[in-house]
């Protein structure tokens, strides 16, 4: 998507644009790559793509054009952009999940026999987590004090252990 820089109204006017492009046609009719590109114009008589020379030899940031748009914002420069930007979009994911992770932990310290494993599933009201139980204790107060912290309705999923798995996941101890 190509934005406008230069509005003369207060919406933004933007072009859908192919993100698979590596070869564009420029206003002077010449090919040039993609990635090299900083600019698109609109206007009927010269529609196209623009380098930063042709946007120099146009005047474009001097005249305020209205039919200048900037490729800035998207910036597509291949397929590896796009995979750097999913990859961190990921890691954004995988740290808020980790930094949440931690918080219920802390927050579930006092209650003993109890361990969370991991966040299975999120959504905008709830949140489903895994956990390892030593006998089955009292899930209620547990809940309760996980859903002050998070402010979400949670659901706990206790994974099946033997007493000896349990106490060494949670202790870190072999009962024999």
């Amino acid at each position: 998507m190509l934005t406008a820089i230069y509005n003369t109204n207060s919406e933004k006017r933007t072009i859908e644009e192919k993100p698979n492009l590596f070869k564009v046609k420029c206003v002077n009719g010449s090919i040039k790559k993609r990635k090299i590109c900083t600019g698109y114009c609109d206007y009927y008589m010269h529609r196209g793509y623009l380098t930063e020379e042709l946007e120099n030899e146009h005047q474009c940031h001097d005249k305020n054009c209205y039919y200048y748009y900037t490729l800035n914002e998207i910036n597509y420069k291949g397929k590896f952009s796009i995979k750097k930007q999913i990859n961190s979009w990921k890691k954004e994911k995988e740290d808020y999940l980790n930094n949440l992770l931690f918080t219920i932990k802390k927050s579930i310290k006092k209650f003993d026999g109890i361990k969370i494993t991991k966040i299975t599933d999120m959504d905008n009201e709830s949140i489903t987590l895994e956990c390892i139980t030593i006998f089955n204790p009292n899930l209620r107060p547990i809940k309760a004090k996980i859903e002050k912290v998070t402010g979400k309705t949670i659901n706990l999923v206790t994974i099946p252990h033997t007493l000896e798995e349990s106490a060494e996941a949670i202790y870190g101890i072999k009962i024999w």
